[in-house]
């Protein structure tokens, strides 16, 4: 238990999660305005992207989330992501799947392991990322 009450769903909540239109399109909305908040304000000449580490608490809580991570060519990155959202549009359209959290991609120039995958060049992933909603495995 969390130690924070349940709070009743509100009728306009309710019904604004079960209209996927007006859902996703606020979803889009909020992601678009801060996409172009961090691209305006969050920037310098001199910021490089941090290595990211992230610590999960155990047990997991309501934060959790899940991910897939693809690695390709970064010369291939135009087409690759260019074919993802078409599939995920057409996943979208076929079964009414889409994924609630944002998709993310990294530019990985070596790794410390030095694994084969990223021995030889620069590559870049794409990860979509779920809080594991309903629809998610079949994705």
């Amino acid at each position: 238990m969390s130690g924070h009450p349940a709070r009743p769903i509100r009728p306009l909540q309710r019904a604004i999660r079960s209209v996927k239109s007006i859902r996703y399109g606020m979803i889009d909305a909020f992601y678009a305005a801060r996409a172009l908040n961090v691209e305006k304000v969050l920037h310098s000449e001199n910021t490089q992207g941090p290595d990211q580490t992230i610590r999960y608490p155990q047990p997991a809580n309501d934060g959790r989330y899940t991910f897939s991570l693809f690695a390709f060519p970064r010369s291939r990155h135009p087409e690759i992501l260019k074919a993802y959202f078409q599939s995920t549009g057409i996943d979208y359209a076929q079964k009414g799947y889409r994924s609630n959290m944002l998709s993310v991609a990294y530019s990985i120039a070596r790794m410390i392991n030095h694994s084969v995958l990223f021995r030889r060049r620069t590559r870049m992933t794409l990860d979509p990322v779920s809080t594991a909603n309903p629809g998610w495995k079949s994705f």
